[in-house]
């Protein structure tokens, strides 16, 4: 006799028992409304106890969005070379995250990030910004978003749930990547983290201490500063004359996931202090054109009172799958 399909929440249910990170989706009316179905997401050829994609939906419609920017800003967000098309119907996908959060970027709608002690405005969004790691080498780091203001550019690495599950990352053996992190080890070692080989005499990026740290945060920081940097000094158009920033935005999950707040204050302690050599470094490769930031979570940006109007023109759906919601406060 056949089993009865589950429906959408009994699915969100299901995996919420076999993984904390669903505990997050749990509970959410998002799932009683819209005419949608999920599916289950297959890894190494066997279906997943837990992770869960959209079955063959147009992703406008799941979320109920208007805007008619969001077509061609979804065709940006899966041009990568990570197999994004794939990806970004999981539910817990960090270029969904980002593409849901960013698309609507405009002169009508812009987005204000807190820079230091400055308040800067940004007017439109790229994703999936392509940046070449070494001159010559056709290496290209993809970046999750870059925002572009009168004056200044963003780079953004976007997270969702990565940080929650790190382990070690292989390191390619190359010049210029071996040049970047032999001038880091002294910011790694504070980080607890270093260069060293595997089992297998692959070079990967490891934790030294007792803390599970996610190495392949910092990682992939170091090769999008090397294509920054390139790009800088190769004076590509969209950076001319102007200030450039690189940071990471991730997803604060707060207690609805267990243990998450210790993981993101890990990786932040950690990522802090890669974010001085990085500084270090691009303070001498591109004499003040570059300042790296701290990391910045979704809450922290969606909270200032600045961005009180962009929370607000969200699409509700949006706002409702993230819980971006919760963050709105009475007039």
């Amino acid at each position: 006799m056949k089993s009865k399909d589950l429906d959408n929440t009994e699915r969100i249910d299901k995996s919420a028992k076999n993984k904390d990170l669903y505990k997050f989706f749990a509970g959410n009316p998002f799932w009683k409304e819209g005419e949608f179905k999920l599916k289950t997401n297959y890894w190494q050829g066997t279906p997943s106890s837990w992770s869960l994609s959209f079955d063959g939906h147009c992703m406008k419609d799941i979320f109920k969005i208007q805007d008619p920017i969001f077509c061609a800003k979804f065709v940006q967000a899966i041009s990568g070379d990570g197999q994004e098309a794939e990806k970004i119907t999981t539910l817990h996908s960090s270029s969904l995250a980002s593409l849901m959060v960013f698309f609507g970027v405009s002169e009508k709608n812009p987005i204000n990030m807190k820079i230091g002690e400055e308040v800067k405005v940004f007017t439109r969004c790229e994703f999936e910004v392509k940046n070449e790691v070494a001159f010559g080498e056709g290496n290209f780091s993809d970046i999750d978003v870059a925002l572009y203001g009168e004056d200044s550019v963003l780079f953004l690495e976007s997270k969702f749930s990565e940080y929650l599950y790190p382990k070690p990352q292989e390191v390619k053996s190359t010049d210029y990547y071996n040049k970047i992190y032999d001038r880091l080890e002294d910011d790694l070692k504070k980080a607890n983290v270093a260069k060293v080989p595997n089992k297998k005499g692959k070079q990967v990026l490891a934790r030294t201490g007792k803390e599970v740290i996610y190495c392949e945060g910092l990682k992939q920081m170091i090769s999008h500063y090397l294509g920054i940097v390139t790009e800088i000094k190769r004076g590509r158009e969209d950076l001319a004359g102007k200030k450039v920033f690189l940071g990471e935005i991730l997803f604060n999950f707060s207690d609805r996931v267990p243990d998450a707040a210790k993981k993101l204050e890990s990786y932040q302690t950690a990522y802090g202090y890669l974010r001085e050599g990085l500084q270090r470094c691009a303070n001498e490769d591109c004499k003040g054109r570059l300042q790296i930031l701290p990391i910045a979570t979704y809450q922290e940006v969606l909270c200032m009172e600045e961005n009180k109007q962009y929370l607000k023109n969200l699409p509700p759906r949006v706002s409702q799958y993230y819980r971006f919601n919760e963050l709105w406060h009475a007039d």
